[in-house]
């Protein structure tokens, strides 16, 4: 804990007299590609740009000569990224050796360690790629057993991901998923209109028409989605 000016961060190092007995973690998943959803309406800009057919100024300037990230849109949306220095795969690897490298004085020889995942692929590949790092050959050894719970409304309370099994969630338009969905979209007309007038007007780019809240918070999506 930090409190006041003289006090400092414990690290991770437990507290003296103090040792680690037992490790539980809770994570989403490693680094992945854009959902296909996010994925649409970054292919859906691109593709109006090109079309526009002139050279672009200022800061989209980059665009004239840019590549999209995904290779294959239809094989690489809404699963795991596995190139690059920022790879999901490696991540989650990474991850599991960290933590072997931190914590393994636990683990005995004959260890079963349990895993659950969601039935997602990105989740699953996730929780795949963890234990090898930990564990290295973990499927072939037996030392884990990954169990995958399934996300169907049926689940009711009885899964990780309670998204689709939360009848309040799914069906009430104020309060449930759409909510979210609302509120984002006000926050991007509060602050994106200036941007997209800068891009447009200021660094003429008048070409273009003017960029909707969306496709300018497409390009903020892009910015991230690329160093992964």
């Amino acid at each position: 804990m930090i409190d006041g000016e003289e006090s400092r961060s414990r690290g991770i190092h437990p507290p003296e007299g103090c040792t680690v007995g037992q490790i539980h973690m809770i994570a989403r998943y490693a680094e992945r590609y854009p959902t296909t959803s996010a994925g649409d309406r970054h292919l859906a800009l691109m593709k109006r740009i090109e079309e526009v057919n002139v050279p672009l100024n200022g800061s989209l300037s980059f665009l004239n000569n840019w590549t999209y990230f995904a290779n294959d849109s239809s094989k690489d949306f809404d699963q795991l990224t596995n190139t690059g220095p920022y790879a999901g795969t490696l991540q989650a690897f990474t991850t599991g050796v960290r933590f072997r490298t931190r914590y393994g004085h636990p683990l005995p020889n004959n260890i079963k360690a349990r895993l659950w995942a969601s039935d997602s692929n990105r989740v699953i590949q996730t929780a795949k790629y963890f234990p090898s790092g930990l564990l290295t050959w973990w499927e072939k050894d037996g030392d884990a057993l990954l169990q995958i719970i399934l996300e169907a409304f049926e689940q009711r309370a009885d899964t990780l991901t309670p998204g689709d099994t939360c009848l309040n969630y799914v069906e009430d338009n104020l309060q449930g998923h759409d909510n979210g969905e609302n509120m984002l979209a006000l926050f991007q007309k509060a602050y994106i209109p200036p941007i997209a007038k800068r891009l447009v007007q200021e660094e003429q780019n008048g070409d273009l028409g003017m960029l909707t809240p969306a496709e300018v918070y497409s390009v903020q999506e892009m910015c991230g989605f690329e160093i992964t």
